[in-house]
């Protein structure tokens, strides 16, 4: 069996888990399965597609099930857990906060934690282009008021979803996802004012609004992630991006990345789109501000954000002590994960494509720092094969490697930025076990 069997290590006053994976009993065992029996009789959503999974307890890059299993975790809770499980500094931030306020509408009453958190995030690149910034309660409620921003200040309703984009939920927002993976079986139930259109150049988007009939000058926004995480897993390429923004700037046309998977340091820079050298208007981050808790914001400029007066975050946004986390979050990142996810990143890349080389299974290794994928293909035809993915999934789940699918026959890999060389290692090469028993 991989991995070594973790003791209990006293670290900062904080029991830790060691080195995983670490399988007790095959999952899911007995403890888990009287959980699912459980939530299979109240009917609790939970994703079929997902491993039989039921967490303990999680620190650092290892999870532990509740029948002692315990697991390497290279899915980092959609990739929210951008510091890890249960990192200190986040745990006694939250708990220190708790004691002294835990609730009061952001919306309606400041308190000290969201405005120091607003100066931080303003002050995240050079020349502080983002003067504006507008907590919300998560990455789905931050595009909704990007978007909501973005049709007050141009005075226009129609918007262009580009590629793969963003599940928002929140007003209708589902509906802005052009994946259909996302979205199986409605695919067609579009929000009305939206237009999809397929990640690829600016001629791809004259081509459809000329065929919709729809004029640039009616446009407010387009909404882009700069990774294409819910889909393929692609990042874009700068050539692209460029010609995007200066599309935008010559039709008055906002641009808004959705940031919520690969914002927070994931690439080895605070944003995605600062790889592309480009700067959006807008901007939208998820729970991964905040390691995981219901947290998101939307930076902007003062212009942008002034037009629009009644636009304002939910009950929920800005939590004080969510916003508590994403101050102890934002310092880590800045200290330490950050340089780790660039580090750590290219070598699980270039590792990742020597399995390539070695593996037929194995195709279209890409990604950046600490989000990366690959696609399994079959043998004979070299096509996408999803029914291998998922063999592939399962068998790394039952070995203690936690990983997710991503597009038609993808999986992605989005540890959290405390990963380090050893747990990348050890990951590895029970995927590459894996790639082995599946060819």
């Amino acid at each position: 069996m991989l991995g070594i069997k973790p003791g209990e290590v006293l670290e900062g006053g904080q029991t830790w888990i060691g080195p995983a994976p670490w399988i007790e009993i095959t999952p899911p065992g007995p403890n888990s399965q009287a959980v699912i029996s459980r939530q299979r009789r109240l009917g609790t959503p939970v994703d079929s597609a997902t491993p039989p999974l039921v967490i303990y307890r999680g620190l650092g890059s290892v999870i532990q099930d509740v029948d002692g299993n315990r697991y390497l975790d290279f899915a980092a809770g959609l990739a929210a857990a951008a510091t890890g499980h249960c990192h200190p500094k986040v745990a006694e931030a939250i708990e220190a906060q708790a004691r002294t306020l835990v609730h009061t509408p952001g919306s309606d009453v400041l308190h000290p934690p969201i405005v120091e958190l607003s100066e931080k995030l303003a002050g995240l690149l050079p020349d502080e282009p983002f003067d504006r910034v507008l907590p919300t309660s998560g990455g789905r409620e931050a595009v909704s008021v990007s978007i909501r921003l973005a049709q007050d200040y141009t005075e226009r309703r129609r918007i262009i979803a580009l590629g793969k984009g963003s599940p928002i939920a929140a007003t209708g927002s589902t509906s802005l996802t052009c994946s259909e993976v996302d979205r199986p079986g409605w695919f067609d139930a579009v929000q009305p004012g939206v237009e999809y259109v397929p990640f690829g150049s600016v001629e791809v988007i004259e081509s459809q609004l000329s065929r919709s009939r729809l004029s640039p000058d009616n446009v407010a926004a387009v909404l882009v992630e700069t990774i294409r995480v819910e889909g393929d897993c692609i990042l874009g390429e700068a050539a692209f991006f460029h010609e995007l923004r200066a599309w935008c700037d010559t039709h008055r046309i906002l641009l808004v990345c959705d940031e919520i998977r690969s914002g927070a340091g994931r690439t080895g820079k605070w944003f995605a789109f600062e790889h592309m050298n480009i700067l959006p208007d807008i901007v939208a981050l998820g729970r991964s501000l905040a390691s995981g808790m219901p947290l998101g914001a939307v930076l902007t400029r003062a212009e942008i954000a002034d037009s629009s007066a009644d636009v304002r975050a939910g009950g929920i946004g800005g939590n004080p002590v969510c916003c508590a986390a994403a101050l102890a979050t934002v310092d880590l990142i800045n200290s330490t994960f950050r340089a780790n996810a660039e580090l750590q990143g290219r070598g699980l890349l270039k590792r990742l494509a020597e399995i390539e080389d070695r593996k037929r299974i194995v195709g279209q290794v890409r990604g950046i720092g600490l989000m990366c994928a690959f696609d399994i293909v079959s043998l004979k035809t070299q096509k996408p094969s999803p029914a291998t993915r998922d063999r592939l999934l399962r068998h790394c789940f039952e070995r203690g490697l936690l990983l997710r699918a991503c597009g038609t026959a993808g999986i992605l890999l989005c540890p959290p930025l405390c990963i380090n060389e050893a747990q990348i290692d050890v990951g590895l090469r029970v995927l590459e076990e894996a790639l082995s028993a599946a060819s």
